[in-house]
């Protein structure tokens, strides 16, 4: 499942019913409500839910980054039987437009150490799948131009 973006109703709609999903970042900032959804904590009865996870991406603030179904910044994770390396955050390209932490955060990306140890992991673990909120630089370059980042950069060079 791509971006959500607080639309949590929608994305409510999305898993409602099915066994597992994993949305790849930008789930946004109402923790609340996010836990309300992934628990189905509605109308006061709790709801036997699917393992739904995320990714978190650049726009996810710290508290819905900490929730339990958030996977953390990168490792390996299996969901209905198929297991996944995964690496979350991203370059807000709209950072600008954003207020420090109220809708953009520094850590929206991983640290050059971070980065390090994600590759050792990859190295080691070697999956065949990647999920990612951001895509590789060559990709980003030829699809759409957009500014060089070091998530891409990391991206390019797995």
């Amino acid at each position: 499942i791509g971006d959500v973006h607080q639309k949590y109703e929608e994305y409510a709609k999305l898993i409602e019913g099915k066994g597992s999903s994993v949305q790849i970042g930008d789930m946004g900032f109402d923790h609340i409500r996010l836990e309300q959804i992934l628990t189905a904590k509605r109308a006061g009865k709790r709801v036997k839910i699917g393992d739904h996870r995320f990714l978190f991406g650049n726009h996810c603030s710290p508290e819905v980054k900490n929730t339990q179904h958030c996977l953390g910044k990168y490792g390996v994770y299996t969901s209905d039987g198929k297991e996944f390396f995964f690496i979350s955050g991203a370059y807000s390209i709209d950072k600008q437009w954003r207020t420090n932490y109220i809708s953009w955060w520094p850590d929206e990306e991983l640290s050059t150490r971070e980065m390090g140890d994600c590759y050792e992991m990859y190295v080691k673990v070697k999956p065949s799948l990647v999920l990612s909120h951001d895509c590789p630089q060559s990709f980003c370059k030829h699809k759409w131009g957009y500014d060089q980042t070091h998530t891409r950069h990391f991206l390019h060079d797995l």
